[in-house]
């Protein structure tokens, strides 16, 4: 093999994606978080075909399936085991930048319905609930009613999945990088030794030259009163620096064409997306910034500086 040929074959290796499961950990990063049906026996193992599908994505996946699952342990909050694994799955969809939701049309998935009007309003569900699942009626009407986005089948919440982290990498490589101040000590003492400067000089000057004496007290006080007013201003409050947006890049486009006044249709077909995908942008900033309208999110993000700039 040559150099160059190791060179880009070494280039091509992604970094791998960590899968968590419990009792482990959860770890910090973007992750998404497998919810949906489980049923052993009866439920298609669709995790680990996701897994396979993103096993070269930078992503942590959070996947329920418990390796050591013991059926025989009695489900009750008195149970430790149960307790762990149950409080795991809650942590671990509280912590998750995303939550893909897969109903199997061979199960009935009662925890999964628990779990989707849970995190209804979370902004971060992904929904896949093919035909033949016994209550796809119930999970259409709560997706459409919450503004869930939905997809038709296991390999376009994969899909979908990837386009997250995809986005996600977007976002963090166009975060503005805020420049350090200089250090406000620094010119203080330089003005400290201005004034001390000065002073020597007045005493080292004869007593008789008056024309240079009143130049150097005259530069002594410029210097004292720069000194004063550096002082001054180093101890007066800071403005707050405008903070990163917690948006995806598609959010941040949205919130900005929703701030120019444009309706959900408007900005549907100024992206080439659907009103659907609109309205789930436009839930998922109003989870993101606590508001309940587009007026209090567009209000937020403008104080905020969210909006300035590209």
């Amino acid at each position: 093999m040559t150099a160059d040929f190791l060179k880009s074959a070494f280039i091509r290796v992604p970094k791998p994606m960590s899968i968590i499961k419990p009792p482990s950990p959860l770890l910090d990063g973007f992750s998404v978080f497998l919810a949906g049906s489980i049923e052993m026996g009866n439920a298609d193992d669709w995790q680990a075909r996701i897994e396979q599908r993103l096993a070269c994505s930078d992503i942590i996946i959070f996947n329920p399936r418990r390796d050591e699952w013991d059926a025989s342990w009695i489900q009750r909050i008195e149970n430790p085991q149960f307790r762990q694994q149950v409080e795991w799955e809650l942590a671990a969809q509280e912590k998750a930048s995303l939550i893909a939701m897969y109903f199997d049309p061979a199960t009935k998935a009662p925890i999964s319905l628990l779990e989707l009007g849970l995190f209804s309003k979370s902004g971060k569900l992904i929904v896949c609930c093919p035909e033949g699942f016994w209550r796809k009626g119930n999970v259409d009407i709560v997706c459409q009613r919450y503004h869930i986005e939905q997809v038709d089948s296991l390999e376009a919440l994969a899909d979908r999945i990837l386009e997250a982290v995809a986005a996600h990498k977007q976002a963090d490589a166009r975060s503005p990088q805020i420049p350090p101040l200089p250090p406000m000590e620094s010119l203080l003492d330089a003005l400290d030794r201005l004034v001390e400067q000065a002073q020597a000089y007045d005493r080292a000057l004869p007593a008789n030259n008056y024309p240079a004496r009143a130049a150097v007290a005259t530069l002594a006080r410029l210097a004292q009163r720069a000194h004063n007013e550096a002082h001054s201003l180093s101890e007066a409050p800071k403005p707050p620096l405008p903070s990163a947006h917690p948006f995806s890049p598609r959010e941040h486009q949205v919130l900005r064409l929703a701030s120019e006044g444009l309706t959900n249709k408007e900005i549907a077909y100024r992206l080439g997306i659907s009103e659907r995908t609109v309205q789930f942008h436009i839930n998922s900033i109003f989870n993101k910034t606590g508001t309940n309208s587009r007026t209090e999110a567009v209000a937020l993000a403008l104080r905020s500086g969210w909006l300035k700039g590209n």
